[in-house]
């Protein structure tokens, strides 16, 4: 067998130049909480996205506004989370490809967005609370889904094309490492 040295080099620095992210992202609506497993592979400090995989992880019923309203937030919502997503925590720090984890992020969509800012924050910081002790060395993030910069999530991403704003919003942020 022949050694070529280019072929070394060429595969070091696609190895180098090109990174594996992965995050959990719930999608908290009206009717239910969606959690979707991303990972990312990210190239040139995260501007290019190479490959993408989601994978539906659970769906959580009823919906996180309506766990809020009937005082079963942190007893059934938070259990449920930590339940469907320790398989997924686990399954990450036993893979060694992944460079970066994200940890999980909630996202607030539809029921979530209609209520008043007040009941938001204290959804939100209830269900940090509660996620934060139930899962100590995973980071969590909760909030509404925020806007992406336009140029973004441009149609010259054949990765984001068609993806839904929801779903381009997870993989960039988890390209961008952010």
């Amino acid at each position: 067998m022949t050694f070529h040295p280019f072929l070394l080099l060429l595969l070091l620095a696609v190895t180098v130049n090109s990174k594996k992210h992965a995050g959990l992202v719930g999608d908290c609506g009206s009717t239910g909480t969606r959690i979707f497993f991303y990972q990312v592979d990210v190239e040139q400090g995260g501007e290019k996205l190479t490959d993408l995989a989601v994978r539906k992880v659970s769906t959580l019923t009823p919906g996180a506004s309506t766990q809020w309203r009937s005082g079963t937030l942190e007893d059934v919502l938070a259990a449920d989370l930590v339940e469907a997503v320790e398989p997924i925590i686990k399954e990450v720090k036993d893979d060694g490809s992944i460079a970066t984890w994200h940890g999980l992020s909630l996202l607030g969509t539809g029921g979530i967005r209609r209520m008043n800012a007040t009941s938001r924050e204290d959804l939100w910081a209830r269900l940090k609370r509660e996620l934060t002790a139930k899962l100590p060395r995973v980071s969590i993030e909760v909030g509404d889904i925020p806007e992406i910069p336009s140029r973004h999530c441009s149609c010259q991403n054949r990765l984001l094309r068609k993806r839904s704003r929801w779903s381009r919003w997870s993989a960039w942020t988890l390209a961008r490492g952010t």
